[in-house]
């Protein structure tokens, strides 16, 4: 499993939302995904996500980075990716 830790300049919970229900509509596979959270101030929202595997992440990418983009989400830094020692639910 891994984390990946994503930090954005302007996310807010209203995008985040649109980002969500247009990853739905896009069949995003999000199957692998064991967690998903969103955290953080207001209008520099942050995400903290666990996946099956990094294969798994790099497909949903291709869903993703067109909806950022047309949502006008930018990153404030790459994408951190850790393995996971331990997940307790």
């Amino acid at each position: 499993m891994i984390a990946i830790y994503i930090t954005t300049e302007n996310m807010t919970a209203e995008q985040h939302a649109e980002g969500r229900k247009r990853l739905h509509e896009a069949g995003a596979p999000d199957d692998a995904m064991k967690l998903h959270s969103v955290f953080g101030e207001e209008g520099k929202l942050q995400v903290l996500d666990i996946w099956d595997s990094q294969e798994a992440f790099d497909s949903f990418l291709g869903y993703l980075v067109p909806i950022l983009e047309g949502l006008g989400i930018k990153l404030s830094a790459p994408p951190t990716i850790m393995p996971v020692v331990d997940l307790v639910q």
